[in-house]
């Protein structure tokens, strides 16, 4: 037995022996051949370097890759109006149904307003300003305002209403030709409000036709969106009937001087003429430094301007900022004679608070009551002006007219707090009192005022507002009453 188990120990060692060389031979190599590292880390750089270049091809196509210019920060808006370059993202982005809807050059962007573009396909070398070859936006406002009195019961009543309700489109076809179509739903105003074309070839000469404006007043010309009080001046409420009115316009910039001259019915908004007689209406602005940046003085402007024509209906009543009307034309009152409108204007913005004030001077003659021996006829002047002022809190820069974009839009979830800004004017409009001694008018001759107000801006779209004023009548109005102290309060939604 102890030599069988000798045996079988010898074997076992000797079959190890003679079966480590094999083992020793099929192991794997200690170490890599020095070639291989090279090889490998060079193939990793190439995987690297295309992976790269395909998620870089992925982000352009998705429009996802635009760099915004150099002297716009992330996330900086643009100012309004600026026309989208090259550089917006391109209709490839958005699928190949919209390719196949709108063309491979369609852009869609947002700014003040939805806005598709068409860009020139023949653009090589164009500068990017210049690339777009067609654009149509879609625009509007809402405004929704409380009025109110704080001690009386005036026949206005206190109440909500829609003051505002507008949808517009405009843009520009072949760069050059300009157009827009707005229409006000709002309860009070009804019908269409802007409808023209404009021919831009040039800015010092522009000609634009059809229902606009007349080139009278930094106030009125103002939009309703950008305006700094809830509402207009005494003048510009009292002339309101006249100011959309149809004709033609030669408008433009040269240097530092913005004009603009025109030609229309003389019978306001969308209203068929009933006589061959024009309204004549010119507007001149003079801003000395513009374009001096080192200068404070850069915004600046004087303005002037003029309307005249013949008029044949009764004249506009005037009423106060809530509506209660204080002078009242009789009505079997109307004029056959020619009403001329003169005023000037002035404006400056500086760091956080802009100012602006107007002179206005409006002439009704030939203005008649009754007939045969009951005639009683009188010409007469009505004068007003107002100054007033706008003061950001949170620091934004003023500028007058022009949209207000927060440094921090509200967000209670971020911290977010938007702009806010005070407000203050002072209004007054005095009327001939002959018209009043006999009985062409009813109400008062005279009516000052003042507003306070405060605007909260929670982002460059929506805002609210809130005028609180104070007017004084030097007659009575609505039977007894010699003052009125109200309130306008906003909430809009602007784009």
């Amino acid at each position: 037995m102890p030599r069988m188990l000798l045996g079988t120990a010898l074997t076992l060692v000797a079959l190890a022996v003679a079966g480590a060389p094999a083992v020793a031979q099929d192991a794997p190599p200690a170490a890599k051949p020095p070639g291989n590292d090279e090889r490998i880390d060079r193939i990793e750089k190439e995987l690297e370097k295309t992976k790269a270049e395909l998620e870089a091809l992925k982000r352009e196509r998705e429009g996802e890759a635009r760099k915004a210019p150099a002297d716009e920060k992330p996330g900086e808006a643009k100012p309004a109006g600026e026309k989208a370059t090259a550089d917006a993202p391109h209709a490839e982005g958005f699928g190949e149904e919209f390719v196949k809807k709108f063309g491979p050059d369609a852009v869609v962007t947002w700014k003040d307003g939805f806005n598709i573009l068409f860009l020139d396909s023949d653009r090589d070398g164009t500068p990017a300003k210049d690339a777009v070859l067609h654009q149509v936006g879609v625009h509007g406002r809402l405004h929704v305002d409380y009025r109110g009195f704080f001690e009386h019961s005036y026949p206005t009543g206190d109440e909500f209403r829609v003051r505002r309700a507008r949808i517009a489109a405009s843009g520009f076809l072949f760069k050059y030709h300009e157009f827009v179509v707005e229409f006000d739903m709002g309860g009070f105003a009804s019908g269409i409000r802007d409808a023209h074309m404009d021919f831009h070839y040039i800015d010092q000469a522009r000609l634009k036709v059809g229902s606009h404006k007349q080139p009278f007043s930094l106030e009125q010309l103002i939009s309703s969106r950008y305006i700094p009080f809830v509402e207009r001046s005494f003048f510009n409420l009292g002339t309101s009937n006249i100011q959309y009115d149809i004709g033609v316009q030669l408008h433009g910039e040269v240097g530092p001087l913005k004009y603009g001259f025109g030609v229309y019915n003389g019978r306001g908004q969308l209203t068929r003429d009933d006589n061959e007689d024009k309204d004549v209406a010119g507007r001149l602005v003079l801003q000395p430094f513009k374009g001096d940046k080192e200068s404070v003085l850069e915004s600046f402007a004087l303005g002037g301007s003029f309307s005249v024509g013949r008029q044949s209906s009764s004249p506009q009543d005037f009423s106060t900022y809530a509506g209660s009307t204080y002078i009242d034309f009789a009505p079997d009152v109307s004029q056959d004679g020619t009403r001329w409108r003169a005023g000037g204007d002035i404006s400056y913005a500086v760091g956080p608070v802009y100012f602006l004030g107007e002179y206005f001077h409006m002439r009704l003659e030939d203005v008649f009551r009754g007939t045969g021996a009951t005639r009683v006829e009188e010409s007469g002047d009505i004068l007003s002006f107002y100054v007033g002022a706008v003061l950001f809190l949170t620091g934004e820069k003023a500028a007058v007219g022009k949209r207000v974009y927060p440094k921090s839009n509200f967000n209670p979830f971020e911290g977010g707090t938007g702009a806010v800004a005070l407000a203050a004017r002072f209004d007054q409009l005095h009327c001939e009192k002959d018209f009043f001694r006999f009985g062409i008018a009813r109400g008062t001759d005279q009516v000052d005022a003042v507003t306070l107000g405060v605007r909260w801006f929670l982002n460059p779209y929506f805002k609210v507002e809130g005028d609180f004023y104070k007017a004084w009548f030097d007659e009575d109005i609505l039977g007894d009453e010699r003052d009125e102290w109200g309130m306008n309060i906003r909430f809009a939604m602007e784009y």
